[in-house]
């Protein structure tokens, strides 16, 4: 049920809502899906510099994630959930190479922040409220 969720909240971030096609460090525009109680944001990148912060839309106790990051070439990156008070419900270091899932982390996400320095790799991620 876990895994078939996060396949959706990452197919959700490749065909729905934004590209941006303005920042010259992406290899591929950023995709973002952003709906409510899911976020996914996915990303091919090459020297890419960027801080962006996006509201979310989520009503929940508890969260599931799931991070991948392949063909890390250097830079770096973070990834930052809070809740709407500001406090920290999740932070990553996204400057390696990641295959993770976990549910349960308890929250209710407000924001999440992604922080890229001359980074270079591949990001997936998907957020989506926990399901009894």
């Amino acid at each position: 049920m876990r895994l078939s969720l996060l396949a959706a909240v990452f197919g959700l971030a490749l065909t729905s809502c934004s590209t941006d096609s303005t920042n010259d460090g992406f290899d591929i525009p950023a995709v973002v899906g952003n709906a409510r109680n899911s976020f996914g944001f996915s990303v091919i990148a090459k020297s890419l510099d960027a801080d962006d912060t996006y509201t979310l839309d989520f009503e929940c106790d508890s969260i599931t994630v799931g991070i991948t990051v392949a063909g890390y070439g250097g830079g770096s990156a973070t990834l930052e959930l809070r809740d709407a008070a500001g406090g920290l419900i999740l932070s990553r270091d996204l400057g390696r190479a990641i295959a993770e899932g976990a549910a349960g982390i308890a929250g209710d996400p407000a924001t999440a922040s992604l922080q890229f320095e001359d980074y270079s790799g591949i990001v997936s991620l998907g957020i989506a409220a926990k399901t009894q």
